[in-house]
């Protein structure tokens, strides 16, 4: 079977989860259907084996390269027996499905406010100038952040498969790894680094789906200053304990994307490192020099080398 179009380029890797094979090409992801997967009881001969594209970018993205096809790498039951490998895989994918699309509405508003505003913001403005505006912007931010929390829910759900159902959030994790490995522990250290951002989502999420007068998400459109120059939207966090000062927001929505992707990508490096045996040897994850993709490595005579 031919999987896709030329033009998505050829077949770079696959990953089964479950009874779900998906194949990875360089432009585009797709899940073959196998004709006894949609007719289990085989009362129709003439179904076919069939394909249905997953995603629309592939093995050339970096949210693919480096989180989805590096899960992949790093959750192989041959280096980590006894836990859920596609449950693990699956809150990969879910996670990266959410980083994609929050990427995508990203470059949407930024398309927008560059085309709305370009001209005119940070400079004084004429009698009678009409500000511009984004349609739907608060909505859209909301939703934004909704799916961010997802994210950082697929990031707990992975924890979770190793460490169980003590893990919640990402101060349970963060609470689990000090009492368990201490705090000067590398793997500690990492989880210190990334959890604040990972619970500030979660009190952003809730500040959206739960507003109170001090507990608010404020999204400003383009907007008039005091000296008669146009600001580009803004975005802030309304909180008692986890407020952030209004940031541009097209900065905020690609530094967010970055920064859970990287801490999703950490989590996976540091936890498999945890966990990980081969012939009686533990292993270590690092990143490649030359692409800097996650490998495992074992010491041989004092030196990592990357297996495979």
């Amino acid at each position: 079977m031919t999987v896709g179009t030329s033009n998505e380029g050829g077949i770079i890797d696959n990953f089964v989860i479950g009874t779900r094979l998906f194949v990875v090409k360089e432009r585009a992801i797709y899940e073959i259907l196998m004709a006894d997967h949609i007719d289990p009881g085989r009362t129709n001969a003439a179904i076919p084996n069939s394909q249905q594209r997953f995603l629309s970018v592939g093995a050339e993205d970096f949210l693919v390269s480096h989180v989805l096809l590096d899960a992949k790498e790093m959750f192989n039951a041959q280096f980590l027996p006894g836990f859920d490998m596609d449950a693990a895989m699956l809150a990969s994918l879910s996670a990266v499905q959410n980083l994609l699309a929050m990427r995508d509405e990203a470059i949407s508003l930024s398309d927008e406010v560059g085309r709305l505003g370009a001209e005119a913001v940070g400079k004084p403005l004429q009698p009678g100038f009409a500000i511009p505006a984004i349609d739907n912007l608060q909505p859209r931010c909301s939703a934004f952040i909704q799916r961010a929390d997802r994210v950082v829910i697929a990031t707990m759900d992975i924890a979770r498969v190793f460490y169980g159902k003590a893990i919640t959030h990402a101060d349970s994790l963060l609470d689990f790894v000090t009492a368990r490995y201490g705090p000067d522990d590398e793997f500690t250290k990492l989880v210190t680094s990334f959890a604040p951002g990972l619970r500030q989502i979660r009190k952003a999420r809730n500040a959206v789906e739960h507003p109170k007068p001090f507990e608010r998400l404020a999204v400003t459109n383009f907007a008039m200053l005091p000296d008669g120059t146009l600001a580009a939207p803004m975005i802030e966090l309304v909180h008692n304990t986890a407020a952030w000062p209004a940031t541009p927001l097209v900065e905020w929505l690609f530094q967010e994307v970055d920064e859970l992707a990287a801490a999703l990508r950490q989590l996976i490096a540091g936890i498999c490192s945890r966990h990980t045996k081969f012939a009686g040897n533990s292993l270590t994850v690092m990143e490649r020099p030359a692409d800097r993709r996650l490998v495992y490595t074992v010491s041989i005579k004092g030196e990592r080398n990357p297996l495979g």
